[in-house]
């Protein structure tokens, strides 16, 4: 079978989801290899060599696959002021005296919705609230949110990241709810998913929130392997 005939074998095996075992985007830096090992007993031994050589090619072409889809996933962002900044001076003026001599995170929490198993296709939430107070100067402050999804088996080794602007028109502190929206796409390798949020105020990152997220392989009706996502 020559190369070409060879990754179009791959491609359709990739396509259904033949194997079973889940791996992570580190084994891009491994040298995936058939067990052909197996096939020293087998009664068509030539048979069973090609069948391992295609299941590992198609285990390189998914795991370089999941790598370029999840470098190209759009992450949306949507923020919303539901204080102004002055109640949040006021908050909390009624717990301290003074405000403090730089801008300060009062509060920030995050979570991932809807915390259930979520299709491929369909838009995962990560929602969050940040409440900033100014500093005694009342200079500007820019108030900034981040995400991080790190890889499943390294958490050290971050696989998307994206920066954005809450405050962009006022450059005012307050309260704000915020949304990163993403779809989870196919080909992604099962596992868990540590994500993490943090607020930066003037570019200096400050408070951080963990969320995870498991991405999990199961059966449909018809014998198929189909990647579903749980945001817990």
């Amino acid at each position: 079978m020559n190369m070409k005939k060879s990754l179009a074998v791959a491609g359709t095996v990739l396509l259904v989801c033949t194997f079973t075992t889940g791996f992570g985007l580190k084994d891009l830096a491994k040298e995936i290899k058939p067990d052909t090992d197996k096939c020293n007993n087998s009664n068509n031994k030539k048979d069973c060599e090609r069948k391992e050589n295609l299941k590992s090619a198609a285990k390189v072409v998914a795991v370089g696959i999941a790598a370029k889809i999840i470098y190209d996933m759009v992450i949306d962002y949507k923020t919303k002021n539901v204080s102004e900044e002055g109640k949040v001076v006021e908050k909390y003026k009624s717990k301290f005296k003074n405000l403090p001599d730089n801008p300060e995170v009062m509060s920030y929490e995050s979570s991932l919705k809807p915390g259930q198993v979520v299709k491929p296709g369909e838009p995962v939430l990560l929602v969050s609230r940040v409440e900033v107070v100014p500093g005694k100067n009342g200079a500007p402050v820019l108030v900034q949110e981040k995400i991080s999804i790190h890889d499943n088996e390294d958490p050290q080794k971050i696989i998307k990241s994206l920066v954005k602007t809450v405050n962009d028109a006022s450059k005012k502190g307050g309260a704000f709810e915020n949304e990163f929206s993403f779809v989870l796409p196919v080909g992604m390798p099962q596992g868990v998913y540590p994500v993490e949020t943090a607020v930066l105020l003037n570019e200096k990152e400050m408070n951080k929130e963990q969320n995870e997220m498991q991405v999990v392989l199961r059966v449909g009706p018809e014998g198929q392997y189909e990647l579903l996502a749980l945001a817990e």
